[in-house]
């Protein structure tokens, strides 16, 4: 038997050889070049509004991309990217190219907005046509003489910089084939060092079988040890067992402690809405400051227009309807539970209503921001759809209040801001007459 396992080692070692001395001859694998992953995640969905310079710093195909982002939200194909660098490199200036994407008709249907850009393309255009572009372009470069030569400069400056870079590489590239050559011919060293440590590998393993042998017998002595300790291990089983059932107990507990939380939390509810109910009961101007408001919408707005009605009580919608509007959603407005608008915004299609209220806005905007809200109702409604906000003391407002939840403050004109930013123009106040604040606004015909 021993025989036998000689000659097998033996065989082993004189394969192992063989292979050794034919590693320098085998060819090196080429190379293989990383494969870059195609993301998006510079596009800004959300994102409606940004100034000229954000736009214009990068350059070539860097450019076109970032134009494509930032106008369509999109990913340009590559006949589109293609067709924009052409244009860049015919001559087009980069207001023009953002032009074109950003007043193309999937441009004005995203409608982003870009500070700056319309006088630039306007200019751009201008130069194109025959006699009176030339002279304006005459106009403009001679204008821009200064500011040419200073660019020249730079440019000089950036190319002469590139080409010590790449001096620079090029001597480190060299140096690096140097260094690797050297490698080469270490390693036809090392495999020739290889050959000598198999034969001292192979009386190695020898001696690690006689080794693997004489701790065979030891562990079978073991492995009789260790059949004794089994008796312990059941042990530790049982009171294993022991701490499984004191888990679940404990489980329960924790089950009767979220109940009771949970009782405790209907309860607050309770109280907060039969006080909130007293409080909007005794708003004697209540109706009409409702009315009032539910006519301009209705004037602004026309019969039949559907409008989603929000932060209210269920007497906003029933004035609405009383202005012959539809009124949305109207069983089922936000209450102290329940009062994000993203949940009622985001299950509307895209331009599907023509109104949108909020009598007690600053409840929406408690677990949402204003920007935010702004985009959402720019979304979902039509051209020449309005929106009302408003600061009235609606139920809502009022269980929010007696539950120590923070409310944002309420800034009329910040709003204005807001929605101006998000698309809607001919902002207006329409306070009632006690003094509650409101604000009117449309979304631009088109």
């Amino acid at each position: 038997m021993n025989e036998s396992h000689d000659e097998q080692l033996e065989l082993a070692r004189r394969e192992i050889h063989a292979q050794a001395a034919t590693l320098h001859a085998r060819p090196r694998q080429a190379r293989v070049a990383p494969t870059a992953a195609r993301g998006d995640e510079r596009i800004e969905p959300r994102r409606l509004a940004y100034r000229i310079g954000e736009l214009t710093d990068a350059h070539y195909r860097a450019f076109v991309d970032q134009s494509f982002h930032a106008l369509l939200k999109r990913i340009p194909t590559a006949a589109e990217s293609a067709t924009q660098v052409a244009a860049l490199a015919a001559g087009a200036t980069k207001a023009e190219v953002l032009g074109n994407l950003r007043w193309s008709p999937e441009g004005r249907r995203i409608g982003v907005h870009v500070a700056g850009l319309l006088p630039r393309y306007a200019s751009a255009k201008l130069r194109r046509i025959p006699v009176l572009g030339y002279l304006v372009d005459f106009g403009l470069s001679l204008a821009a003489l200064p500011l040419l030569a200073r660019h020249q400069r730079a440019s000089d400056a950036v190319i002469a910089a590139g080409h010590e870079r790449l001096a620079r590489a090029e001597a480190r590239m060299c140096a690096q084939v140097d260094l690797l050559t050297q490698r080469v011919d270490d390693l036809h060293g090392y495999a020739h060092g290889l050959r000598g440590s198999l034969d001292e590998l192979t009386r190695a393993l020898v001696d690690a079988d006689a080794a693997s042998r004489a701790r065979i017998g030891e562990l079978e002595g073991e492995s009789r040890a260790a059949a004794a300790r089994l008796d312990d291990l059941e042990l530790v089983r049982r009171q294993l067992h022991r701490v499984i059932r004191w888990s679940d107990a404990l489980d329960d507990a924790f089950a009767q402690i979220d109940a009771l939380a949970s009782a405790r939390e209907d309860s607050d509810v309770r109280e907060a809405t039969a006080v909130a109910d007293s409080v909007v009961a005794a708003d004697a101007r209540r109706g009409a400051r409702n009315q009032a408001w539910a006519a301009q919408l209705g004037e602004s707005l026309g019969p039949g227009s559907r409008v989603l009605a929000l932060a209210c009580d269920a007497d906003w919608p029933s004035a609405l309807v009383a202005q012959g509007l539809q009124a949305i959603d109207h069983g089922r407005v936000p209450d102290a539970q329940d009062a994000r608008p993203e949940r009622w915004l985001a299950r509307n299609a895209d331009a599907s209503l023509d109104g949108l209220t909020a009598l007690a806005l600053p409840v929406l905007l408690a677990d949402w921001t204003l920007p935010a809200l702004a985009a959402e109702a720019r979304r979902i409604l039509q051209p020449g759809g309005a929106v009302l906000f408003a600061c009235a003391q609606e139920r809502v407002a009022v269980v929010h209040a007696l539950r120590g939840r923070p409310v944002p403050a309420f800034d009329i004109d910040v709003v204005a801001h807001a929605l101006a930013t998000a698309g809607f123009v001919d902002a207006r106040r329409i306070d009632a007459a006690d003094g509650s604040p409101a604000l009117l606004a449309r979304v631009a015909s088109r």
